[in-house]
């Protein structure tokens, strides 16, 4: 157990424990610890800043990733990530507080 939280206090290496990742939209790099299992979790607001060397990569260092919206998920899914699974972790919005573009809030409703 000692050499495992010297793994984590050096920042280099493996442990046999999850591992939850922040990932850049920019990066999806073989993160310094590995976990079992290791996990990406990324929330992006543009579809363009996700390329195709960026799934390719996430599907090489890591089990699963996490994204903030079903929209996050779809993104995703087109851009060709099938090799490991996508969760969902809904975070909601207060559409009493917040209205779309079109200035309806029954619009975030549909």
């Amino acid at each position: 157990r000692r050499v495992e939280l010297e793994t984590i206090a050096v920042g280099s290496g493996r442990v046999p424990y999850p591992a939850l990742h922040a990932v850049d939209h920019e990066f999806f790099d073989r993160p310094k610890v590995v976990g079992t299992p290791n996990v990406g979790i990324i929330f992006f607001d543009r579809a363009s800043s996700i390329s195709s060397a960026q799934i390719q990569a996430a599907e090489k260092h890591f089990d699963a990733i996490i994204v903030g919206s079903a929209w996050n998920a779809q993104v995703l899914k087109e851009k060709g990530l099938r090799g490991i699974p996508i969760h969902t972790v809904l975070q909601g919005v207060n559409a009493s507080l917040f209205a779309s573009r079109g200035g309806r809030p029954d619009a975030l409703r549909e």
